[in-house]
């Protein structure tokens, strides 16, 4: 029976999640009024477990469409509030701002942080995390757009809660069944709309950890080739990405003429000076002739880094950038260039707490 007039209640789309539905649900059990899990057609314990953990369960025919499924999930509540999560996501025990929501108009949409955990830094074997504002606390009557990488709709001004989400689905081995999936709703979703910049870009993506660079990087251009008055959230890491990419090909003219470009609008942001730091480390590796006037700018990339420091609240942010891996890229630049003493400055930064030197 649904839980009529509720304050806030969860809602949770799932399909063969038995590894991870009780720890969402569980995570998010103190500080909601209602759980509603909408199976799309589970045949492992996700329903079972799901009921286990006081969640009402209801059902969906997938029919390829996040977005259907999501309202669909909507439609099975009656709440001011609805946070929505996927099965691999929890909250951490620091939501208590979600039932601050009870003295609130319902008049704005509410962003979580959601911190994914990836897998580990190929040089540090250290475990990275990236960073991302997403809109997950809907009021009622918000509803989603999109077959896949879905986006709620609406009007209303995005408040950041304080409210933290962690996510582990994008691990490779977590990741690995879905890939083929994400890609053929994200190809026929461009076949019905084939400007749609987003869907462009999470093109990228796929073909990014499907192991396509090159055709990645000619998505992440696509998409970048059109400038909106307001820039969407993704639009960074599009930029940060397609340069990284344009580096790693060798088409450095390309990536010189993106950088120019770009540099105005992230100045400031950590993110771009440590991607630019290995474009122009790839540059100098590809022509040797050019590291007189290179090199001086990789130094000064990963110098810029650590004095901007960790910015975490920046759609995208990796943890590390601003401390520890630009630190551990000067110990091997200082390395290379003969520079003992400040080798050893930035390979003491450059441990993280709490790890093993």
């Amino acid at each position: 029976m649904l839980d009529s007039g509720c304050n806030i209640a969860l809602v949770v789309i799932a399909r063969n999640e038995e590894r991870c539905i009780e720890r969402c649900l569980r995570s998010a059990a103190p500080y909601v009024d209602d759980m509603l899990v909408l199976d799309t057609g589970s045949t492992d314990r996700t329903v079972e477990i799901a009921q286990q953990c006081g969640a009402r369960v209801a059902t969906f025919d997938w029919i390829d469409d996040f977005a259907a499924a999501r309202n669909a999930a909507l439609d099975a509540v009656d709440a001011r509030w609805r946070l929505v999560l996927d099965a691999d996501e929890w909250l951490e025990d620091t939501a208590a701002a979600l039932r601050d929501l009870s003295r609130e108009t319902a008049r704005f949409v509410g962003a979580v942080n959601v911190i994914s955990l990836l897998d580990a830094d190929r040089n540090t074997g250290q475990p990275l995390q990236a960073s991302d504002w997403l809109s997950r606390v809907l009021p009622e009557g918000v509803r989603y757009s999109g077959r896949i990488h879905e986006t709620p709709v609406h009007s209303l001004p995005v408040r950041r809660l304080p409210v933290t989400v962690w996510h582990d689905g994008y691990l490779v081995k977590q990741r690995q069944h879905k890939q083929g999936r994400n890609l053929a709703l994200l190809q026929r979703a461009l076949a019905e709309q084939p400007g749609d910049a987003y869907f462009r870009y999470q093109l990228a993506r796929e073909q990014e950890q499907g192991g396509e660079p090159d055709a990645a990087v000619a998505s992440y251009l696509e998409a970048l080739r059109e400038r909106p008055r307001i820039a969407p959230p993704w639009r960074d890491a599009a930029v940060f990405n397609a340069i990284d990419f344009l580096g790693r090909a060798q088409r450095f003219e390309e990536g010189i003429e993106l950088i120019q470009s770009e540099l105005p609008h992230y100045a400031g942001a950590v993110d771009f000076w440590f991607v630019l730091g290995g474009f122009f480390f790839e540059l100098v590796s590809a022509r040797p002739a050019l590291a007189t006037e290179f090199m001086p700018r990789i130094e000064e990339c990963y110098l810029r880094c650590l004095e901007l420091g960790e910015q975490p609240q920046a759609n995208g942010a990796l943890r590390g950038r601003g401390s520890f891996l630009a630190a551990r890229n000067l110990y091997a630049f200082y390395t290379a260039t003969g520079d003992a003493e400040r080798a050893e400055t930035y390979r003491q930064l450059s441990i993280v707490p709490g790890s093993t030197p």
